[in-house]
């Protein structure tokens, strides 16, 4: 099951976490929270994943790119989907950029506050753009089952300019 394996990891994860919090250095306790803000992607994908064992997810067009109430879903069963997917999944990546912005540098450091809202908006605008995560067979390395949060595909240069901008913060 991908949710045992995915349990696990966070059981390893949660635990280098604590032993880098022991450790008492600042980078330390950041490379703990910032560990931890991870773990909780693996926590929302527990959920889908035996929401799928469950209820087969699949992706709910109408509800891509608009702030509709889950109590506007054609399909009731894809409840939980929708809610994690659109209201928890964006709220979980916006916990990871804050970190991120919090890393001990004086990088950009006057400017934090006014980059975590910029993030904020990025934020929103994935809860915007996200409908219900659907499956999908992904080829790499191997032929599997992966999960496509949202039930959208977005452009590889998208990608990639949020990853530049990213590493930016770790200078």
């Amino acid at each position: 099951l991908p949710s045992l394996e995915l349990l696990l990891s966070c059981v390893v994860a949660w635990t280098a976490c604590v032993a880098l919090y022991l450790r008492g250095t600042p980078r330390s306790r950041w490379y703990s929270s910032y560990l931890v803000t991870y773990t909780f992607t693996q926590l929302v994908d527990i959920i889908l994943w035996l929401q799928h064992s469950d209820h087969a997810l699949r992706s709910c067009p109408s509800m891509v790119e608009t702030f509709k109430t889950p109590d506007q879903l054609a399909d009731p069963g894809q409840y939980t989907n929708y809610v994690v997917t659109k209201y928890v999944l964006p709220l979980v990546v916006f916990t990871q950029y804050w970190q991120q912005l919090s890393y001990p540098s004086k990088v950009l450091e006057q400017h934090r506050t006014r980059l975590k809202l910029v993030f904020l908006l990025a934020s929103l605008g994935m809860h915007y753009q996200f409908g219900c995560t659907d499956v999908v067979t992904a080829t790499f390395p191997t032929t599997h089952d992966t999960l496509r949060w949202g039930g959208v595909e977005n452009e590889t240069s998208h990608v990639l300019v949020v990853v530049a901008i990213t590493t930016i913060f770790y200078w």
